[in-house]
């Protein structure tokens, strides 16, 4: 037999940075009616999503999906489309994902 006493054990999870590579995000106007614009600065260069994402989890509307580098960048967003509410405008780059939220209203 053998009885083992007092034993810890460590881990360590590791939290992905997120908005490692988009900083000073806006949207505008919001809440928007018909269409609203994305801005955002990429630091470096970066593969990068955009989309829009409903309260459910749902892709309501694919933005950007394109290589694009350093600098400033700004998308139109048709919300013509969209019922009024609130959805989440996710940005994903290769150092994480940045969350901005959008009000649609008719």
């Amino acid at each position: 037999f053998l009885l083992v006493d007092d034993v810890s054990i460590f881990s360590t999870v590791e939290v992905p940075n997120v908005a490692a590579t988009s900083d000073n995000i806006s949207i505008y106007p919001n809440p928007a009616k018909e269409e609203a614009t994305l801005s955002f600065n990429l630091s470096d260069k970066s593969d990068v999503q955009v989309q829009i994402i409903d309260g459910l989890g749902r892709v309501m509307n694919m933005v950007a999906n394109e290589k694009m580098d350093a600098g400033a960048h700004t998308f139109t967003i048709n919300t013509s489309s969209l019922a009024s509410g609130v959805y989440n405008v996710m940005i994903h780059t290769d150092g994480g994902t940045s969350t901005e939220r959008l009000t649609v209203i008719k």
